[in-house]
């Protein structure tokens, strides 16, 4: 958490502003989502997939671009 309370809402939050925000049972679905996608996909088909994937995500739709 610490990282990324430097990052969202550019350093507004304190940790535990950040950590009270999420959804922390969406969050480890996510991470084993993505953990998945690890294992199904080979090293050059991932790369594709994860910014599939990451788009599809809420505040996703600029990462494709």
């Amino acid at each position: 958490i610490a990282p990324a309370s430097l990052e969202v809402f550019n350093g507004e939050l304190r940790r535990s502003q950040l950590s009270q925000r999420l959804d922390k049972p969406q969050l480890i679905l996510t991470a084993n989502s993505l953990l998945s996608l690890t294992y199904r996909y080979s090293a050059k088909e991932l790369p594709a997939i994860l910014d599939d994937y990451l788009t599809e995500l809420p505040g996703g739709e600029e990462w494709g671009r």
